[in-house]
């Protein structure tokens, strides 16, 4: 998902944003995002993003394996 001015839980480019497997990182246009439970979750990696997509709730509680791309 882009990142759309209008949308208003799309983080800011620039902004330091927590991601679904942990860590932190520095939000850029092309950071992989979605959202879950009406707040912006960001990815360290569009593999990430893709098994977020299969099943978010197994994901979002570590029940899914981290995939490496």
């Amino acid at each position: 998902m882009k990142a759309d001015s209008t949308d208003r839980t799309a983080p800011q480019v620039g902004e330091i944003v927590h991601v679904a497997c942990g860590g932190h990182i520095e939000f850029q246009e092309d950071t992989p995002w979605a959202v879950y439970q009406g707040a912006a979750v960001a990815f360290c990696t569009p593999a990430c993003k893709r098994a977020f997509e299969q099943d978010p709730d197994p994901f979002m509680a570590g029940e899914i394996p981290h995939p490496v791309e």
